[in-house]
């Protein structure tokens, strides 16, 4: 299991390769302003998916992650 110090940086890690420094900032400020229920952003992220279907998304993530390329 990874630390929450291992989180945080690959959290960063990610949202710096997907947008750039201001838009990391915006994101970030957006997240703190706002009341920000995961659970609910998780529903309309994906609201044609069950929590099963999620989960073996994360699942499957994860073991692609430790198998490695």
């Amino acid at each position: 299991m990874r630390t929450d110090t291992e989180i945080k940086a690959e959290g960063m890690a990610a949202l710096k390769g997907a947008l750039d420094p201001v838009e990391v900032e915006r994101f970030i400020l957006l997240l703190r302003r706002d009341s920000f229920d995961y659970a609910e952003w998780q529903r309309s992220l994906w609201p044609e998916k069950k929590t099963s279907d999620i989960f073996d998304m994360g699942r499957k993530q994860a073991e692609a992650k430790t198998k490695g390329p």
